[in-house]
């Protein structure tokens, strides 16, 4: 069934589904946050070279700054989806890659993997990433993880272009994705154990992330990490599996954040009591291939540990009665490995029966999530088509050397603005 012919189809059925989660994102396309107000703006009025050279919240925002000098070259007024599409073929791209023939030695099931596929891209609470270039980093990672995990079997050493080209695409991916780093332990670990084959291009990965994260610590405007303590940030990260990794993708985002406000702890401290059994069953079932079981583990923790000290959002997760609706973003990676594991439990409790069989009762497990999170609610309307001709007579004016007065146009979310300065 897996093949490369068939990854194809997967990944057109993963955009397509992309669509469906948020039609608007083709309909009515408007832009998002950074990816008009930073991306669009800087490409437009400083041109593709000093601004990819621009850092951005203390590092190099790569991935749509790649985009955005080919998206260039289609009119204004085709900009958002130009951007949207971007997005999306990259994000349903991160989504396929685990269902390659290749990845059967996680998961032997092709069935199985197809349906974690699909699950990543619409059962867990990600609105914000779907159909936006500035959030494509965060699917990037979960792929960016995969490969670090199962590198390619190349022989660096060879004198084919092969392994040369791996090599810089790791460090591209590690480059786009920061996020990455928390594999580098993994990286580490191949490197050592077969540097020739695979270990140093899944170290790339996490040595183009480290790079981005050390270009963040030494710049003066960078990253500022928060220090809310190891108590602090241990708490925050059982409540967030709670509600934002486990009952976001079981029941669905609403209901997750119903449980906190109606003060339903008693039944989240049972789901997370029936985690931890879970958890410790799988490990003394698994004995003979363990990692496959505290490798996911150690993602979900620590993909949430690095917002947690170095955004300051351990704040909204102190205890089990609060939960921030916000940052659904720093949870995909965790959500995923969530979805694996439930898979792998799957795999090992039900070896004799069919992988049609096993299938079905994922999907029927996180029915929950499909249900409840698919739908990603509609960017408000401001008027693209509009707004474009108002950017484009700006830009008319500038090459002909005349005055323009500053153009300030909004996009989403509300009170995100493109700010245009006059000449």
């Amino acid at each position: 069934m897996a093949s490369r012919w068939t990854f194809g189809i997967v990944v057109l059925a993963c955009a397509v589904m992309f669509i469906l989660r948020r039609p608007d994102s083709i309909t009515d396309p408007q832009f998002w946050a950074e990816d008009g107000s930073i991306f669009f703006r800087q490409q437009l009025v400083n041109g593709w070279l000093a601004a990819i050279a621009t850092p951005y919240r203390g590092y190099l925002p790569l991935l749509p700054r790649l985009f955005a000098a080919p998206a260039a070259i289609f009119p204004i007024a085709f900009a958002p989806l130009v951007y949207n599409l971007f997005a999306i073929l990259i994000d349903s791209f991160c989504c396929a890659l685990f269902f390659l023939p290749r990845f059967r030695v996680i998961i032997e099931s092709d069935f199985l993997r197809l349906a974690l596929c699909l699950l990543a891209v619409g059962a867990f609470n990600t609105t914000e990433l779907v159909g936006t270039l500035t959030n494509s980093m965060w699917y990037l990672t979960v792929a960016g993880i995969l490969l670090m995990v199962l590198p390619p079997r190349v022989d660096i050493c060879s004198r084919s272009r092969g392994g040369a080209a791996w090599l810089f695409l790791g460090l591209l991916i590690g480059a786009c994705a920061p996020m990455v780093v928390v594999g580098l332990p993994i990286a580490i670990y191949h490197l050592a154990r077969n540097f020739r084959r695979g270990g140093l291009v899944s170290f790339s990965i996490g040595s183009g992330a480290l790079t981005q994260i050390v270009f963040a610590s030494l710049l003066s405007r960078g990253v500022v990490l928060v220090h809310p303590g190891i108590r602090g940030v241990a708490i925050a990260m059982v409540v967030a599996f709670a509600y934002k990794v486990m009952l976001q993708a079981l029941l669905g985002a609403t209901w997750a954040f119903k449980m906190a406000t109606a003060k339903k702890v008693l039944y989240v401290e049972l789901a997370l009591i029936a985690a931890v059994v879970w958890i410790i069953y799988l490990t003394i079932i698994s004995r003979d291939n363990i990692w496959k079981v505290w490798i996911p583990v150690y993602f979900i923790f620590a993909s949430m540990a690095i917002p947690f000290i170095g955004r300051d959002a351990a704040q909204g997760f102190l205890n089990l009665r609060t939960v921030e609706p916000r940052g659904e973003r720093y949870f995909l990676l965790g959500s995923c490995m969530f979805a694996y594991l439930v898979a792998y439990t799957l795999c090992r409790l039900a070896s004799n029966r069919g992988p049609v069989l096993k299938t079905v009762a994922l999907l029927a497990i996180f029915a929950g999530g499909l249900f409840g999170n698919f739908h990603a609610a509609r960017f408000y309307d401001f008027h693209w088509e509009a707004n474009a001709k108002r950017i484009e007579e700006w830009v008319q004016l500038r090459h002909a050397g005349k005055r323009a007065s500053p153009v300030s146009v909004p996009i989403n979310p509300p009170g995100w603005r493109i700010d245009l300065p006059g000449l």
